[in-house]
This record gives C-alpha cells, structure tokens and sequence, in this order.
C-alpha cells in the first residue's frame, strides 16, 4: 500500500501492469530460493528436508506469475477468433489481473501440491508395507499362543513345537523369539529365529551377498534392518555392540534387510549363537509350511486340535495378518485426510479474498459491459469461467510442485526420520482428484462474488466510480 502510486491508489479501474514486475526480477528470486532450499538438503535431520521444501514451495510460487501468463497466452491462442466470446474475454482477464489472480493460483496451487505430494508418500509408504509384507509373511500360517484377556502372548508351552515340527501335514517351521536391548538409546528388537530356506526367501537382502549372508549368519553373524543399519550407519562387514546376559558383545553383520517393523531397528541372530550369550526361552510365535497338495483349511483345524491339549494356539493365515496390517495403516493415515480438507478450506477462502477484490477493482468494468448488453446471466457464465480456468490452471501448476514434495517426502524425510527406503509411487487417482479438486474450489469460491456482481446495478457502479 505504501508503495502504490497516488494516482492509480485512488482509481480503482486503474490496469495492473505485469512492467511493474517483470520476469526477470521473479525468476532471480525463485532461482535464489531454489538454491537455498537445495542447499538445506546437505544439512543433517529430517527437518533438513522440511526447510528444503519450504523454499522450493517459495521458488515455485515466485514463478507462479510468469507460468500462469504463459497458459494464459497459450490458451488465448488456440481459441478461435470468431467464436466463444465469453471464453477468450475470460481468458484475457486471467492474464490481466495476474496481480490478484496468481495469489489465488499460488493459494490453490500449494494446497493441492501439499495434499498430492502427501497422497504420494502414503501411496508409497503403502506400496512398500504391501509388497514387504506379502514377501515377509510366506508361511501357509502363523502359530502363536492365544494371550489372556487383557495380557501379553506368552510363549509356547513345552512340546507344542515339536508337535508341529512333527505334524505330517507340515514341511518346515519358522520359530520367533523377541528381545529388546537399548542400542545408543534407543529399544532395538533382537529376534532370535530359526529359518528354513522358505522363511529366509522372504528377507530381501538391500546389501550383501544372499548365499554368503546367510551361511554367515548361520555361522553366528547377525542380520540387521535397513533403520538400524541407516541410523547406526552399519553395513556388512561391519559389528554390531550389544548388551547380552554375560556382558557386552560385538557380532558381525552378514547383510542388511529390508524392514518397516520398527523405526528403532531389529536384527536377526541364530538360535545356536543366541544360546551362547542370553538365558534361554521359547519362542511366542512361529510361522508353519505346509506339505504341496495339503488342504489348508482340514490341516488348520487338524493343527488347533491336536495342540489343545498341550496349549491354545492360535493359527492365522498370511492373508489375514496381510490384510489387518494394512487396515491398522490406513487407519493410521485417516487423519491426513482431514488435513487435506482443512487445507482446501484455507486456500478456498484465500481463493473467495482474491475475488472479492477483484469484484471492487473490476466493478466499474463489469458495469460497462452490462450497460453495453451483457445479461445478468451471460456475467456469471463468464465469471464461471474465469473461476474454472483459475482452478484448472491451480491444478495443472500444483502437480509440479506436488510431485517434488512427495518426492522430498518420500526419499528424504522418511529415510532420514525412520531409516527406511520407499518405492516412489505416483498415485494416478490422487493426480486426477488434484485436477478437479481445484476447479472446484475456484467454483465454489466464485460464487458469492459472481451473485454480488451480477445483483449490482451498472449506473450504481458507473455512478461510484
């Protein structure tokens, strides 16, 4: 306000002029931005990679302006010449107003970019869980025993392994046992487990040999998770310090796995090297192979029956356990969803400020054309377009950006807040939702303005100005 011309300050009709900022000066300041939100990726921390998107969303809003002249020259020159007029006016006033109009598109354009990058990293996140899960949990079943109301799982009772090991209908059995040990302050699982080759197909080894990081680990070497190797910056070749019943103890590490069961870490240890260092215990879970050509069903039943007597064992099926997993994560992402629609709000209402005023600014030209003609209808017709072609552009310019922040997501601040690597997933559906979603809003919050001034009357308007 203080730095506005007396004279265009006290007409409100006065044209905004894109010489007031030319180009040049807003790509030097995006390009500036840039580099320092780039800079901020070589600081340690998740937070690192928030500062860095900060300033690539500033970046992206100073050459807002520049992009949104460039559709709008662009969509003016493929509009016939001797058709649509309420189209090519529209679209020459998205251009002229780039002053008001690019703080709605900026407005629109980092909610949606905020809410797609964010469905981008679920939507991996979600990908990778799935795709660990359905290679991890290979078993025909899961056996653990059935834990009192209100209590933990206890461990198997005496003899029910072995009657599983020695069921006809079961070909190999995968045994579990969990320690917590504090590793640099922080709960780290240690399971002790016994794998056939069936369970160990189910690892997807990120570093080391497979062959040679399972005969190691046979041989008394440990296996360790992705967070734990990120956070503890381990690999293979490398030892992992922990504290066992007879004091501290270094372990070589075989491979490095992958795992999104703990953002602390686990690692895995033999049966034979855990009984050499930690009091002994049973396991209070295993996961049972099947014979090729057992029924699952008769064998299940079959299972639970003949160890009743020795303990209440519960046998689940992978897909079930799978397909819990997954409810529990997207139950644990519903609140995103509530703050995507809390940040449409906010941008929709910064959208309804925009053109309210412009509804004053432009007061006097809408009243010339209706004095000149125009209905009341055929102005709201055009305001409605304007409206669509401000959200679509919000939208078409958000997935940029939006993809960039599920990238940083994704790559940068998961991997360095939790230690694990995601696949990068682009979620058509949440990339056409962005699209519509922002015409939309623009629409809705059009509303109000386009009734105001299609209600005002042109001599009250003329008269005013």
């Amino acid at each position: 306000a203080a730095d506005a011309p007396a004279g265009s300050a006290a007409n409100r009709a006065a044209e905004q002029h894109e010489s007031a900022h030319p180009p040049q000066r807003a790509l030097g300041r995006a390009a500036l931005l840039a580099a320092a939100g780039l800079g901020c990726l070589g600081l340690p921390g998740a937070g690192a990679g928030y500062l860095a998107l900060l300033g690539l969303m500033l970046a992206y809003t100073g050459v807002l302006p520049v992009l949104l002249a460039w559709l709008a020259r662009t969509a003016a020159a493929r509009l016939p010449a001797d058709g649509l007029p309420l189209a090519r006016m529209a679209v020459r006033n998205l251009g002229r107003h780039l002053a008001r109009t690019s703080a709605a598109v900026a407005a629109l354009s980092v909610a949606f970019a905020a809410a797609f990058g964010m469905a981008m990293m679920i939507a991996s996140f979600r990908d990778g869980v799935n795709d660990w899960l359905l290679r991890l949990l290979n078993a025909d079943f899961y056996a653990a025993p059935l834990a009192p109301e209100g209590g933990e799982v206890p461990p198997f009772a005496p003899g029910v392994l072995e009657a599983l090991q020695h069921d006809p209908a079961v070909a190999a059995l995968a045994s579990y046992r969990r320690l917590e040990i504090p590793v640099d302050g922080r709960p780290v699982q240690l399971i002790i487990t016994g794998l056939p080759p069936a369970a160990r197909a189910g690892y997807r080894l990120l570093h080391g040999d497979p062959a040679r990081a399972w005969a190691a680990f046979d041989a008394g070497s440990v296996l360790i998770g992705e967070p734990l190797a990120t956070r503890l910056r381990l690999g293979p070749g490398d030892e992992l310090a922990l504290a066992t019943d007879h004091g501290p103890r270094r372990y070589p590490i075989a491979g490095v796995y992958t795992d999104y069961g703990s953002e602390h870490g686990r690692a895995l240890i033999h049966p034979a090297t855990a009984a050499r260092d930690f009091a002994p215990g049973a396991p209070a879970s295993a996961g049972v192979f099947l014979k090729p050509g057992v029924d699952p069903q008769a064998a299940r039943a079959g299972l639970e029956a003949r160890l009743a007597p020795l303990q209440a064992v519960e046998l689940r099926p992978n897909h079930t356990i799978v397909e819990r997993s997954l409810a529990i994560f997207d139950r644990t992402f519903t609140i995103t969803a509530v703050l995507r629609v809390l940040a449409l709000v906010v941008a929709a209402a910064g959208v309804l400020g925009t053109l309210l005023a412009l509804a004053l600014e432009r007061g006097r030209e809408f009243a010339v054309l209706r004095a000149l003609g125009l209905l009341p209808g055929e102005l709201l017709r055009l305001l409605a377009i304007e409206c669509g072609l401000l959200g679509l552009a919000a939208g078409l310019l958000a997935l940029p950006l939006g993809g960039l922040t599920g990238l940083i997501l994704t790559d940068i601040v998961n991997r360095r807040a939790f230690g694990w690597s995601l696949p990068l997933t682009l979620p058509l559906d949440a990339l056409v939702q962005t699209v519509l979603l922002a015409v939309i809003a623009a629409l809705a919050a059009g509303l109000y303005p386009a009734w105001r001034l299609a209600r005002t009357p042109p001599a009250a308007a003329l008269r005013e100005e």
